[in-house]
């Protein structure tokens, strides 16, 4: 009979393309990884990774095998669900990993509420951002996740997860408040494009949706400072060194030095998204978790739009 825990090393190879990333994904030595692809080999009497570039990927049968696996080991979670769901769903221990603006103003009202309604509940949280969240999520660290989708991103299906809208995040524009359109109701990006500006660092999400804003507004901004910290991002902008895209959700009371104003027509947003694996909503203790995240994304969604 095949061991699961040996399917679950296959899936990690193939989701990290070596052996060391795999090793330490999984909390294991390289050396330990290679015996389990080699028992695995020798259980299913075929050959499951071919050297590939300086890393190893799978053959077809080790993808096949990958494939069946993933049933095998969505049916093992919905059977865990299906046991859990003998309890109420008023005890129990979940892990949320979320960026650190979804933690402020989304985790946290929610666990408020969930602190006084369902006691006997335990959520921890953890910060992941970008697409470490649905790593995590799926190698089971998490149970749930709020992932901020970017252009270009891979959908969160195609990594085995579901996800859910959650809010749409509106993004404004802060200016110095000396800055020649600051008394302006609203502006067009393209009246920035000679501006110096500060975004997140390169790879971040946030960074790629104002590249994307930009670009739609026929411009690639100057970024001369990156930062992902938005208080960083607000003083940076009151110190009079650029001008920035800022999320509603994210943004601090902005000093007398800075002005936030919306953008004109169709304002950048951030689509933040609530993830789970498929067996998730099964499980009766993060029924209520699920429905709290909810509740406060709606009552924040409205104030976000306004």
């Amino acid at each position: 009979m095949i061991d699961v825990r040996r399917l679950a090393v296959l899936r990690e190879l193939h989701r990290c393309g070596t052996v060391t990333a795999a090793a330490a994904a999984l909390h294991l030595t390289p050396s330990a990884v290679s015996q389990n692809l080699a028992a695995l080999s020798r259980e299913t009497r075929t050959r499951l990774v071919e050297p590939h570039g300086r890393g190893i990927r799978l053959t077809g049968a080790g993808l096949v095998l990958l494939r069946h696996a993933e049933a095998v080991f969505g049916e093992l979670e919905r059977t865990e669900a299906a046991v859990a769901a003998l309890a109420d769903g008023h005890a129990g221990v979940a892990t949320i990993g979320a960026f650190p603006t979804a933690i402020n103003g989304l985790i946290i009202p929610a666990l408020a509420g969930l602190r006084r309604d369902r006691p006997g509940l335990q959520v921890g949280v953890l910060d992941l951002v970008g697409d470490e969240a649905v790593a995590a999520l799926m190698r089971r660290d998490i149970d749930l996740a709020l992932w901020l989708a970017y252009p270009g991103s891979r959908a969160a299906e195609e990594r085995g997860a579901v996800g859910e809208p959650l809010l749409e995040d509106v993004m404004d524009v802060a200016l110095p408040a000396d800055h020649r359109l600051a008394d302006s109701a609203a502006l067009r990006l393209a009246d920035l494009k000679d501006e110096a500006w500060i975004a997140g660092s390169p790879q971040s999400p946030c960074r790629r949706i104002t590249n994307a804003a930009c670009s739609a507004a026929g411009f690639a901004p100057l970024v001369e400072h990156c930062t992902d910290d938005w208080t960083a991002v607000v003083g940076l902008v009151g110190a009079g060194l650029g001008v920035a895209l800022v999320p509603r959700l994210a943004r601090p009371t902005p000093p007398a030095s800075v002005v936030v104003r919306p953008v004109a027509s169709a304002p950048p947003r951030r689509n933040i998204q609530l993830l789970m694996r498929p067996a998730a909503a099964l499980a009766p203790h993060l029924a209520p978790v699920l429905a709290a995240l909810r509740s406060v994304a709606r009552c924040v969604g409205e104030s976000v739009a306004a």
